[in-house]
């Protein structure tokens, strides 16, 4: 079981940032006492909420309540997004805002007028190049307040129900790429062909093709977020040989491991 813990620890309690400017702070799977706003701006995602897949395209809005677990599946080369964390300590007192346990609501990803959606990025801008923390804190109750002025009154994005064995495979991927065919049909308690053929299907994606991007993520934070050297990130993320993650990281970002990661 993924252990419950709150993210947003020091005043003002919330957060908020451009997905793109902290790539290397990977979204594994988590479950935090904070409610999670997640505003796609550019690209497409899927996200994984409690088992449920939620489709993100521009414009999309997702509230996922504090005490749900989830996390980012797959995304786009273009995919961007503003996150937002917010405390129940933000956010006491307030009734313009959304309850961050959701008060009885599933989290979904609604869809938002083109114009809205432009408004609360421009907003959400606004927050960020704020002056002070008196401004910031300002500028973050109103966003959030539109946010869920927004979310209430747009339509359902819609999604579906993972296969538990699915959903453990991601999850189990997320935190560990290393993982392989067997190890994942143990957790998910399928034979590896009947967990590749579910996966793919309900995924949109590959089984292997799956764990490819969470190595060249792990890859990532590792050279990122730790200061990891390439060749050591490598055979950390789970590939067999320098040579394998280079195919696969050029293959998917177009350039070298060189290039896209240290330049």
């Amino acid at each position: 079981m993924i252990k419950t813990h709150p993210l947003v620890m020091d005043p003002p309690h919330a957060r908020l940032w451009r997905r793109s400017e902290a790539r290397h702070q990977a979204f594994r799977p988590s479950v935090h006492a904070e409610l999670v706003v997640l505003h796609a701006s550019k690209g497409e995602a899927r996200y994984i909420v409690d088992g449920h897949v939620l489709q993100l395209r521009a414009g999309s809005l997702l509230l996922a309540w504090a005490g749900s677990e989830h996390f980012l599946a797959l995304d786009t080369p273009g995919f961007d997004m503003w996150v937002g964390l917010i405390s129940d300590k933000f956010s006491i007192g307030r009734c313009d805002l959304p309850p961050v346990d959701g008060g009885g609501l599933e989290a979904e990803a609604r869809a938002l007028h083109p114009d809205v959606s432009a408004h609360l990025s421009a907003l959400a801008a606004g927050v960020e190049a704020a002056p002070s923390q008196a401004g910031w804190e300002i500028g973050m109750h109103w966003w959030l307040m539109r946010a869920w002025d927004a979310w209430q009154s747009a339509s359902e994005a819609g999604g579906i129900t993972l296969h538990p064995a699915v959903a453990k495979a991601a999850v189990a991927l997320q935190a560990d790429p290393k993982l392989g065919a067997t190890d994942l049909a143990v957790i998910g308690g399928l034979s590896p062909g009947r967990l590749g053929q579910t996966f793919a299907a309900e995924m949109g994606e590959s089984l292997v093709a799956f764990r490819t991007r969470q190595r060249l993520q792990k890859v990532e934070d590792l050279v990122g977020g730790q200061g990891m050297d390439l060749l050591n990130a490598a055979h950390e993320a789970g590939f067999g040989s320098y040579a394998q993650f280079f195919r696969a990281y050029r293959a998917r970002n177009g350039v070298s491991p060189r290039d896209g990661l240290l330049s």
